[in-house]
């Protein structure tokens, strides 16, 4: 009896194991991927508070380069031409809706000129006395843009506004102000989406917690958030806030709260957890019913299957224990039929088992014979192996499963300079440089060591080895990272060499054009000047045209006025001769978004070009067109000289190429001219095309990015 209820108990427990693993790893999964779906939505509702957030910043600060590109305006203009002025205010407003009105103030505070000219009742704008408005007092003498807290505006503007202001100068003196109006519930329309998920709610609050707007129409939203809340934001940028509220406040919500600190913002996204409750509730529901059937069921079966199963095992054991080839009569096994398969089979293993040793000893025999072979045939590989590493001039590391470093060769060591053996990578190199590997073996990655050599490292997989599964190749190249530094210095050095002395040589071929009564000398020493100037040229773009190359020229965009810049870069172009120039700037390209520097010299090495490459017999005639395609800007820029001939377009971006037409080319140039250009153009993350007929003239079409308005 006591075998019986031992087999039977084992055999419940496993039946009872078997279905309980399964039973559990399904909860387990079921838990996790609703748990992975939870974290999901998280990270939804913190991925839409953080890019509205960005959102409302970036249209903030477009509202701040608009007010600014006004007050350059107004800068330019003056206060006298209030129509003018108007009319561009207008455009803005008309270009970034967000702005409920744009007006400019006095110094006294005194309106001159207003976007809308009249007010919602009717009544001019120009004019008003705004010295007790909330601009006005907080108004800023600093050249920035002052943004204001939430304010309720009753004036020309009302509702719940911000305010933006910014001072104009003129030889350091303010002579007014530009101030913008931003309507919160045009902006919120335009940064909120609009067409969030059903589960989500999305809200804007102020510094307070206040909501200034909202998009749920799912689930009520609070007024106003908790203070502990708003403080734990503001303290740490973002914050996961639980909140109660609904129908006496019987309803929990999850909240993910990210600040707006440039606006004083606060940008909520809500879901309900009502359904994540019921969700871990019916998991633990149905998976706990489901493991009380199976353990019922299992209890039943084991007592229906364990009692014939036993029978047959003790008659079989019986017969087993007394060695009998054949079963007695009492111990023939019925059912089931596997047993009495093993039962009949069972005299055949007997006679049969004194045969298989005999066989089996002599495998044995075989088998070791063939191991010291296989073994020998190893030792020969491995010798081959030892040399060819050994012989390898680059360093060669290989690793175990566990990244423990199994061989390394002599060249490894020579790198290193210390015992490698037993080590791992994560013990020779940094984190980061171990994680690069592993995640692109066949990548190069640079690794500074203690002391200071430079190594390229490549990770290969081994398949065919059973025992080492990596290889690591390293390679010194300390002295080519030395060299390259050397070449950046070479070239800061050469220039400031070559500055220099040329610098002395105008010095002295000025004082001898002054001093010398010859007129012989004093057309040497212009000649000598014009030299010096050129030479000095060619240094100033090829300094330009190394920085560009080793990544280390800066420009700085921002939003400027096109026609000022055309300006300047006329003023600087027409030394270098008489030329026509015409203007085509379309409404919509008056404003550009580029380094003020960098766009000048543009214009002027393509000016400068278009004049150059001119014919004597004629006048050079030069004509720019600007104007918006999509979100970019398109400059034309065309001129009526010698032209190109097809088989060179693409050689003018190569450094110091220079087009050859004969006597027609006029002196001067340094062959780097285009090769600035282009890449100036492409660090504004813009290109440059070439059209060209020999005989007719070249165009450029330079295509410029702008930022989105809207």
């Amino acid at each position: 009896m006591k075998k019986e209820m031992k087999f039977r108990t084992y055999l419940m427990a496993v039946l009872l194991v078997s279905v309980t693993i399964p039973c559990f790893v399904m909860s387990g999964l079921q838990y996790k991927m609703a748990s992975e779906d939870i974290a999901k939505e998280e990270r939804v509702q913190q991925q839409l508070s953080e890019s509205t957030g960005k959102e409302l910043l970036s249209r903030i600060q477009i509202a701040q380069h608009l007010l600014l590109t006004a007050s350059e305006f107004v800068k330019i203009e003056g206060l006298k031409d209030s129509e003018r002025i108007n009319k561009f205010l207008e455009s803005l407003r008309e270009n970034f809706p967000d702005f409920l009105n744009i007006h400019i103030d006095n110094a006294s505070g005194f309106s001159v000129s207003f976007s809308p000219e009249r007010n919602p009742h009717g009544e001019s704008n120009i004019g008003v006395d705004h010295t007790g408005r909330d601009h006005w007092f907080n108004r800023t003498t600093e050249n920035r843009v002052q943004v204001s807290g939430l304010v309720n505006a009753q004036g020309a503007a009302t509702g719940n506004i911000i305010n933006l202001s910014t001072p104009i100068t003129q030889y350091e003196r303010i002579i007014g102000y530009a101030v913008a109006a931003v309507n919160l519930k045009k902006l919120a329309e335009q940064v909120l989406p609009q067409s969030s998920p059903e589960r989500y709610g999305i809200a804007i609050a102020d510094g307070s917690g206040k909501i200034i707007f909202s998009t749920s129409k799912h689930f009520p939203i609070p007024e106003i958030f908790p203070p502990a809340a708003i403080e734990r934001v503001k303290e740490d940028g973002t914050a996961w806030v639980s909140l109660n509220f609904g129908k006496d406040k019987e309803e929990f919500f999850r909240s993910y709260l990210s600040s707006v600190p440039e606006a004083g913002w606060i940008v909520a996204v809500l879901s309900s957890q009502k359904e994540r409750e019921e969700l871990i509730w019916k998991i633990a529901l149905s998976n706990g019913l489901a493991w009380l059937s199976i353990l019922l069921l299992t209890i039943i079966a084991s007592i229906f299957v364990s009692s014939p199963l036993v029978n047959s095992i003790s008659k079989l054991s019986s017969q087993i224990a007394a060695g009998r080839s054949r079963p007695l009569k009492g111990e023939v096994v019925t059912i089931p039929k596997e047993l009495r398969m093993l039962q009949h089979k069972f005299s055949s293993v007997s006679s049969q088992l004194n045969h298989a040793n005999t066989e089996l000893f002599e495998l044995n025999s075989k088998l070791q014979d063939e191991v010291e072979k296989q073994v020998k045939k190893v030792t020969e590989r491995e010798g081959v192996m030892t040399a060819v590493f050994t012989g390898l001039s680059e360093g060669l590391v290989l690793l175990d499963e566990n990244d423990v470093l199994r061989f390394a060769n002599e060249a490894s060591v020579n790198i290193f300079g210390n015992e490698l053996a037993g080590k791992s990578l994560d013990m020779l190199f940094e984190e980061k440089t171990v994680q690069k590997l592993k995640a692109g073996g066949t990548l190069p990655v640079i690794c500074p060591l203690e002391n200071s050599k430079v190594l390229s490292l490549r990770l290969f997989s081994l398949v065919d080895s059973e025992y080492l599964k990596k290889a690591l190749f390293i390679r010194d190249v300390t002295s080519e990272e030395q060299l390259n530094k050397l070449k950046e210095d070479l070239i800061g050095v050469v220039a400031h060499e070559l500055k220099s002395p040329l610098s002395a040589i105008r010095l002295e071929a000025e004082e001898i054009r002054r001093m010398s009564g010859l007129d012989e000398v004093k057309e040497k020493a212009e000649e000598l000047l014009h030299d010096s100037d050129s030479m000095k040229k060619l240094i100033e773009s090829w300094l330009d045209v190394s920085r560009m190359e080793a990544g280390a020229y800066r420009i700085r965009k921002e939003l400027c006025m096109l026609t000022p810049l055309v300006k300047k870069a006329l003023r600087i172009t027409r030394a270098n001769g008489d030329f026509d120039f015409n203007v085509d700037i379309h409404e919509d390209a008056k404003i550009i978004w580029v380094d003020r520097d960098a766009f000048v010299q543009i214009l002027t090495n393509l000016i400068s070009n278009a004049v150059r490459y001119g014919y004597p017999e004629r006048k050079p005639v030069i004509s720019l067109e600007a104007y918006k395609e999509d979100n970019n800007l398109i400059l034309t820029f065309r001129d009526n000289g010698v032209g190109i001939e097809p088989s060179k377009i693409n050689k003018v971006f190569e450094k110091f190429y220079q087009v050859e037409m004969n006597s027609k080319r006029k002196p001067g140039g340094t062959g780097l001219g285009l090769v600035i250009v282009k890449g100036l153009i492409e660090l504004h993350q813009g290109s440059i095309k070439i059209q060209s007929e020999v005989g007719r003239g070249t165009t450029f079409i330079i295509t410029l990015p702008f930022p989105e308005a809207s």
